[in-house]
């Protein structure tokens, strides 16, 4: 990663760029309304107490779709300097700089961590059914490892001086990202501490998934009872969520351990254009894809995968649209 522009980086092509920056800005604004309507949906869903396993994932999907807001969200300003030939753009005020480097050093943390929740929580659910799920719990901790993130990226950001920036502008990624330090060894320490936080999720997440399956896989495909062909939709669901997060995280972690465990090591963080990122796409495109595009196209992913395999929520959602068709057409009909 580079913030600087050198005579022997790969050649950029804005036509490349411009696909990248189209996509971005689609993913983020209809990610945003998926993500805002689902929200909205979850919360009325809330209200409707059916049983704590219900409230439990609803509780659970409600915190995913508030961090896919602020994901989407994110990532306009992040577009910009795919139409402006990588310039800093609004990334140029170090202020801002600052502040989306702090969100997006959350947002995907969390992310990983809400997904893991989900599907630990729902595999143990299919092996003891009769547990009662605590939502009181669920929401406690949910919020701890909330403030862990916050404390972990802001004490750094208010610790360091005025003179010293904690974010910089990457050409090369696109966006802010924590100053590398290859001469502190607590920056080493650090950098393998957070790529360890999105790894290790990818374990019990794998693991539960694969039970999952394997239990729906087991039960008798007769006539089930309406409870357990709920259960199973329910538990498909969060398998597609989870086959989503996989495609989309699984890659930036490949790339970080490629960055830090090749480049560290072997070039001792010498040679910043090394044979590793030597093609356009690699240097240019491997870490804003893996970094941010794929994050953004899971956190757009999600509604869609709410709208097509929850019931419920469709008929939230039609229910909304007739809602709104109707006001329309009677103000229409007062106005005339």
């Amino acid at each position: 990663m580079s913030n600087v522009t050198t005579a022997d980086e790969p050649p950029l092509h804005a036509s490349s760029d411009t696909v990248v920056g189209v996509i971005c800005v689609l993913v983020s604004s209809l990610g945003l309304l998926g993500n805002v309507t689902a929200a909205f949906i979850f919360c009325c869903e809330l209200k409707r107490y059916v049983n704590e396993k219900k409230l439990f994932f609803d509780i659970l999907f409600l915190f995913i779709s508030v961090n896919d807001i602020f994901c989407c969200a994110s990532i306009i300003p992040a577009a910009a300097p795919y139409f402006a030939g990588r310039d800093k753009v609004l990334f140029g005020n170090s202020v801002f700089c600052d502040v989306w480097g702090v969100v997006w050093s959350i947002i995907p943390y969390f992310s990983v961590f809400l997904v893991g929740v989900m599907s630990v929580t729902r595999t143990y659910f299919l092996f003891c059914p009769r547990t009662r799920p605590n939502c009181a719990v669920l929401v406690v901790v949910v919020l701890i490892y909330l403030v862990f993130l916050v404390l972990r990226s802001v004490v750094p950001l208010l610790a360091t001086s005025q003179t010293t920036a904690l974010y910089e502008y990457f050409t090369d990624v696109a966006i802010c990202i924590e100053t590398v330090d290859t001469l502190n060894q607590y920056w080493f320490f650090k950098m393998y501490a957070n790529q360890i936080q999105l790894l290790l999720p990818i374990i019990p997440v794998t693991v539960s998934a694969l039970l999952s399956f394997a239990v729906l896989r087991r039960r008798p495909r007769g006539v089930q009872s309406s409870t357990a062909r709920l259960q199973a939709d329910a538990t498909l669901t969060i398998l597609l969520v989870t086959l989503v997060y996989w495609v989309c995280n699984v890659p930036v972690v490949v790339n970080y351990v490629y960055f830090y465990v090749v480049k560290m090591l072997k070039y001792q963080g010498d040679d910043q254009h090394s044979d590793m990122y030597n093609t356009t796409f690699l240097y240019w495109y491997s870490w804003s894809l893996t970094l941010v595009v794929s994050v953004g196209v899971n956190s757009f992913l999600n509604p869609v995968i709410y709208l097509t395999r929850m019931k419920r929520y469709r008929k939230r959602s039609m229910m909304y649209e007739g809602k709104l068709k109707f006001e329309k057409r009677t103000v229409a009909a007062m106005k005339e």
